[in-house]
């Protein structure tokens, strides 16, 4: 009995022992985890081309819709404005005949939505035009040399322009100006102290009453200078800066505020871009050029700047920049970038590209991949 006990507690051990070395059902694999959610926009350049043969200069874009763009049949003939109230679908001649025998419309700049200027040349001088109502251009006044200088217009009235080595004040619509400045200032030429002339170069205003206008010396090309106003341009404070020139000068320069802004020296595509942070005061080098023609959206993240093909671009306000090359049916001769999810490039031919961050599944004829400003999409 005492055997069979014992056997039966062995063959229930065994049993365990089975039952143990029994591989287990296998669980069933969980899902993998999904990858990344995929991307529900993209960013485009897409044609909204002006049907008439005219080379396109200038193009300013107050919001995603309303777009005006000035130029004519060539630089000395057939001048134009058009204006666009559905973001370039269609486009409405406003100012000019292709037909006439003038100088084509350059160098929009708009205050706000409704008033703007434009430049021509006369042969020997420039006429001013002003636009009050974002529809309607006339001839308000003139300027004293037949070149497109920098200028801008701080109200319907008042405005400044940079000729040569003066600065000049209007409050008349241009029709007559003041001297308020003259680009001299102390440096160290050939390590000996100097006071040397200079030349403004490009102009900038991040506010009606803030403007800047740099500028580079005639006698040696080390030395660049910076002209600050704070009252609209009646007077102005010229500092020397301590940026390395690359031979061309200060080609460009956009600041997002009073303080913040970028300068490019040099060449578009081989130059260097500087940041300033304190109004101007200290400069540092950022990147390589972006480009020509700095632009920046309303929020101050977006910027861009165009070199024929190049695009160079910056996402977080400047900070970082890449590039892209772009086949665009012909060079690209200005651009408005008014917000990160919006923008327009314009060029010959009545070129008009129109950027956009679109929802993934669109399409439409003509568009080009481009590189995302923001992830946010347009209304």
């Amino acid at each position: 009995m005492k055997r069979f006990i014992c056997f039966l507690i062995a063959m229930a051990c065994c049993g365990l022992v089975v039952a143990a070395q029994k591989p287990r059902p296998r669980r069933a694999a969980k899902p993998a985890v999904a990858n990344a959610q995929k991307p529900k926009f993209k960013a485009i350049f897409e044609p909204v081309n002006y049907d008439q043969d005219v080379e396109l200069l200038s193009v300013y874009c107050a919001d995603e819709k309303n777009c005006w763009a000035a130029g004519g049949t060539n630089e000395a003939r057939g001048p134009v404005i058009i204006h666009t109230t559905d973001a370039g679908d269609h486009w409405t001649l406003e100012a000019g005949d292709p037909e006439s025998d003038a100088y084509a419309f350059e160098r929009l700049r708009f205050v706000d939505e409704h008033l703007g200027f434009a430049l021509q040349r006369t042969g020997s001088n420039c006429n001013i035009y002003r636009t009050t109502d974002g529809e309607h251009w006339l001839p308000v006044g003139k300027t004293g040399r037949d070149s497109v200088d920098p200028y801008y217009f701080t109200s319907a009235t008042s405005g400044v322009i940079a000729e040569s080595d003066k600065i000049k004040l209007t409050q008349d619509d241009g029709q007559t100006w003041q001297t308020v400045a003259t680009c001299a200032a102390k440096a160290h030429v050939n390590g000996l102290a100097r006071n040397v002339g200079c030349q403004f170069k490009a102009m900038s205003f991040p506010t009606s009453s803030t403007g800047y206008v740099v500028a580079m010396s005639g006698e040696d090309h080390d030395n660049l200078f910076l002209a600050k106003t704070t009252d609209a341009g009646a007077t102005w404070n010229i500092l020397t800066l301590d940026v390395h020139n690359d031979g061309e000068g200060p080609k460009d320069i956009h600041f997002v505020d009073e303080n913040t802004g970028f300068m490019r020296v040099g060449y578009g595509d081989t130059g260097k871009l500087y940041k300033t942070a304190d109004g101007g005061n200290t400069w540092t080098a950022i990147a390589v050029s972006a480009g020509d023609f700095l632009r920046f959206s309303e929020d101050k993240r977006a910027g861009w700047a165009f070199h024929y093909s190049h695009l160079g671009f910056s996402a977080d306000g400047g900070e970082h920049w890449s590039s892209r090359q772009l086949n665009f049916p012909a060079s690209p001769e200005n651009s408005s970038l008014p917000r990160g999810n919006f923008g327009m490039v314009v060029g010959d031919h009545g070129m008009i590209y129109r950027y956009r961050i679109v929802p993934v599944a669109y399409a439409s004829k003509g568009m080009m991949s481009a590189p995302a400003l923001t992830t946010t999409a347009g209304k």
